[in-house]
Formats: C-alpha cells, sequence, structure tokens
C-alpha cells in the first residue's frame, strides 16, 4: 500500500550521468517512492536519491507532468544508511 508523507526535500541523480535534481518524496510505499521534481527522467534509468542520511536506489517506474512538476515514480532496489 502507498502512504502519503510530508513533503520531504531530497536531492537525486541519474546514475551514469551528470544530471542532478532537487525535488521531494510525496509518497512511500514497501516497494518504492514517488518523487516530484522538475524535470523528466527517462523509464529505466537508475536514480540515486538522499534524505537526510538514508540512500536510495531504484529505476524509474513512470514519470509524468503533474500539476508543474513531473511525478517520478522509482521502484527501489537498494536502500543504506549514512
Amino acid at each position: 500500500s502507498r502512504l502519503p508523507c510530508n513533503p520531504t526535500g531530497i536531492h537525486a541523480c541519474v546514475d551514469g550521468s551528470d544530471r542532478h535534481f532537487t525535488g521531494r518524496i510525496v509518497e512511500v510505499s514497501r516497494t518504492g517512492i514517488q518523487l516530484q521534481i522538475d524535470e523528466a527522467v527517462p523509464l529505466g534509468s537508475v536514480m540515486t536519491v538522499e534524505l537526510g542520511g538514508t540512500v536510495l536506489t531504484g529505476a524509474v517506474r513512470h514519470c509524468e507532468f503533474r500539476d508543474e512538476h513531473f511525478t517520478v515514480g522509482i521502484q527501489t532496489s537498494d536502500v543504506w544508511y549514512r
């Protein structure tokens, strides 16, 4: 099940590129997260997302323009803590 969350600021990047983003997490589930960022990200891209001392990686499963931002769904594959 998906859980809305208080918007939490994040820093994210697309692995293997120099594309970096700031945005926020807007939803969390057992298998993934949903971000709001200002740019589109290709489906299948692997992103690394940092929030506080937590780092997540995962594949982009959807990306759509909604409410002046891009909503990006990431299926997380790894989580670690700094």
